[in-house]
């Protein structure tokens, strides 16, 4: 069928089935032949992209955020002021093998590490956390504040560039078989 991009139907039409999300959405070009679905519900901003949903919006002194995938490995989303991943802050989390993991983390290429300071990872409050059905599910709060010690702006109309990823694996150390940058409006 002429004009019909079977990526963006399917992307649209997910998105459009997940708990919560109502409202219009546009597809936006990310890339020759890569679609991405942000939308806008009231206060809320979404991303959906590679089986990924996120969510964000702000809260007095913090950055609300949503994240889920179809994946029983880990998966992250981050935040970088430059369009690198070298530098990128990010959330990650692996919740189908226990103890489930939620932490703070830096990509140094090809690596990432734990960021120890232990008020930046205060500044990471999980507001819930599961694993059913083959589908990881985060809910966090992110303080703004801790966007000048990790040398991102977290703020409410910042733009950052937003990472997504998620594995198969609930190895931290395990390849992404997802991964996915974009820029965007906190």
């Amino acid at each position: 069928m002429p004009g019909f991009d079977r990526r963006c139907f399917l992307a649209g039409a997910a998105a459009a089935a997940a708990p919560g999300l109502t409202g219009s959405a546009v597809a936006e070009p990310l890339a020759p032949g890569r679609q991405a679905l942000l939308r806008e519900d009231g206060e809320w901003r979404s991303l959906f992209r590679g089986g990924m949903l996120f969510r964000w919006r702000h809260e007095e002194d913090s950055l609300l955020g949503e994240v889920s995938a179809a994946t029983a490995g880990w998966m992250a989303v981050g935040f970088n002021d430059t369009d690198s991943l070298k530098g990128t802050c990010f959330v990650m989390a692996q919740l189908s093998v226990p103890p489930a993991r939620v932490e703070l983390r830096r990509a140094l290429v090809p690596d990432h590490i734990r960021i120890d300071d232990p008020a930046v990872q205060e500044a990471l409050q999980v507001r819930r956390r599961s694993y059913a059905t083959g589908r990881s599910q985060l809910d966090f709060r992110l303080l703004h504040a801790v966007g000048d010690t990790l040398g991102v702006n977290l703020s409410p109309g910042a733009t950052t560039y937003l990472m997504m990823a998620w594995s198969r694996s609930p190895d931290f150390a395990h390849h992404s078989a997802f991964r996915d940058h974009r820029g965007v409006v906190l």
